[in-house]
């Protein structure tokens, strides 16, 4: 998993849902693993992630609305 997450900052996302970049790679026969990019160093990724409105999503609690947004979008092409 780490050298997934590590893949995630270099590599082209198989997913791009709303700026939320996702890596997807089969890891079994019943598996996915998926690795979501975080905030890279350029400065529209900070503000963007500055700009952070809190959304009560419930039972996860407060999350990221654009992270939150887009993970729903990608999550049709995950389970693909």
């Amino acid at each position: 998993m780490a050298e997934l997450c590590a893949e995630a900052y270099s590599s082209p996302p198989d997913i791009d849902a709303g700026g939320v970049e996702i890596l997807a790679r089969d890891n079994g026969p019943t598996t996915v693993a998926v690795a979501f990019r975080g905030t890279t160093f350029d400065g529209i990724d900070i503000l963007r992630d500055l700009w952070a409105i809190a959304t009560p999503e419930g039972s996860l609690g407060l999350c990221h609305r654009g992270f939150l947004l887009g993970a729903r979008q990608a999550m049709s092409k995950v389970l693909e």
